[in-house]
C-alpha cells in the first residue's frame, strides 16, 4: 500500500486526522520527546497483505505488536467474515 493510498483513506474516513510522514523511521520514543507527547499518543502502524487484502492495524505508541500473531488473527478473521 503506498503513502498516497493511506493519504486517500484517511481524508475520507478520519479528515480530522494531520498525517505527519518522516523522511526515516524513527522509535516511539523519539518521536515523544521531540513532538512533547506521550508514547500512547504516537499511533503506530502495520500494514500486511492477507490474501488479496491489504490490511492496515493502528494502535497507540506504546503498545507491543507481534507481527506474526496478528496476521494469524487477521487471517483467520478474513476467513470467517470475507464475502
Amino acid at each position: 500500500m503506498t503513502p498516497e493510498i493511506m493519504r486517500q483513506y484517511l481524508a475520507a474516513h478520519a479528515p480530522e486526522l494531520e498525517v505527519v510522514e518522516l523522511p526515516e523511521a524513527h522509535t516511539t520514543d523519539y518521536i515523544s520527546r521531540e513532538w512533547k507527547v506521550l508514547p500512547a499518543q504516537v499511533a503506530k502502524t502495520l500494514t500486511l497483505r492477507v490474501g488479496e487484502d491489504a490490511i492496515i492495524v493502528v494502535t497507540c505508541g506504546d503498545s507491543r505488536l507481534d507481527n506474526r500473531k496478528v496476521k494469524e488473527e487477521l487471517v483467520t478473521w478474513t476467513k470467517y467474515n470475507h464475502n
